[in-house]
């Protein structure tokens, strides 16, 4: 089982919350959430491990206001 690595996007109106699952040190491949039933990276857990089994590591983020991502900030 690969671990995952947690690192967050500060962007000054928001912070984003990202983790890469890396095979052999590198992450290649960007998921993306779309609808509801995607709507934060940790469902998406058991298709990241698949494909580092596969030797694909990945990068997944929570967009504005999902998951553990905060909601936009106005200034």
């Amino acid at each position: 089982m690969y671990a995952l690595k947690p690192f967050a996007i500060d962007t000054g109106f928001e912070v984003l919350a990202a983790d890469r699952l890396e095979v052999d040190g590198r992450a290649s491949c960007l998921l993306l959430h779309g609808g509801a039933a995607t709507s934060e990276r940790s469902h998406w857990l058991a298709l990241r491990q698949n494909l580092a089994s596969h030797r694909i590591g990945t990068v997944a983020m929570d967009f504005s206001g999902h998951g553990e991502s905060s909601e936009m900030r106005t200034a």
